[in-house]
């Protein structure tokens, strides 16, 4: 693979070489290419007739971007579960041969580890908002004395997470929750130790201004 920069030194071609022509040719049987064929619902198109070598376009950023944002808008659930890619077969799974070999495997490569890498940006900033809604909502919570007993009355044979002891009163107030918001906030010890600090801050305020 052969880069070719502009005058100003800045990499727009490149001959893409760098894959067999039987990687295109010879698509695996599974291929889902849920990109390509819009989750199934158009026809995964086959590339029979092919050149080894061509020169591509070479996405910039701006336009890795802008692809990426195109895609994110119409498969937001398919983004909650994407994988790293690791190998260039890892496209099939988004791409169709029609896609690879005409847009270039190497820009569609850069637009999958783009959108991985927004997710984990995206699932750490939701993470962090979901334990402040958590906590702030395990704190009101626990202000009623019905709720401190279900806590010590939570047997370990209801399961270890929360929502096995919520009525549906408690699980409205606590609103919507993504699967992976629930493991860490939502169990015993958890609640547990958020109702012994509860029951120290009283106390803890008490002393401090009786000093």
């Amino acid at each position: 693979m052969t880069n070719e920069p502009n005058d100003n030194g800045v990499v727009q071609d490149y001959i893409e070489d760098h894959l067999p022509v039987g990687f295109y040719t010879n698509a695996p049987s599974n291929a889902k290419a849920i990109f390509s064929t819009g989750r199934g619902e158009r026809p995964f198109r086959a590339m029979e007739h092919i050149l080894p070598l061509r020169k591509l376009h070479l996405w910039s950023k701006d336009e890795i971007q802008a692809v990426c944002n195109s895609l994110r808008k119409s498969f937001w659930e398919d983004m909650k579960r994407m994988q790293q890619p690791f190998c260039w077969d890892d496209l099939w799974h988004y791409f169709d041969a029609y896609d690879l070999y005409h847009y270039g495997s190497l820009n569609l490569w850069n637009v999958i580890n783009t959108l991985f890498d927004e997710n984990r940006i995206i699932a750490a900033d939701y993470k962090k908002e979901m334990a402040l809604h958590i906590g702030m909502w395990a704190d009101e919570w626990l202000q009623k004395e019905v709720n401190r007993q279900k806590l010590l009355q939570w047997d370990a044979a209801q399961g270890t997470m929360i929502l096995f002891i919520l009525d549906e009163e408690d699980r409205l107030s606590l609103g919507p929750l993504e699967d992976d918001a629930i493991p860490l906030q939502m169990t015993k010890p958890f609640f547990t130790t958020a109702a012994f600090r509860r029951l120290l801050r009283p106390r803890l305020i008490t002393n401090f201004w009786s000093r």
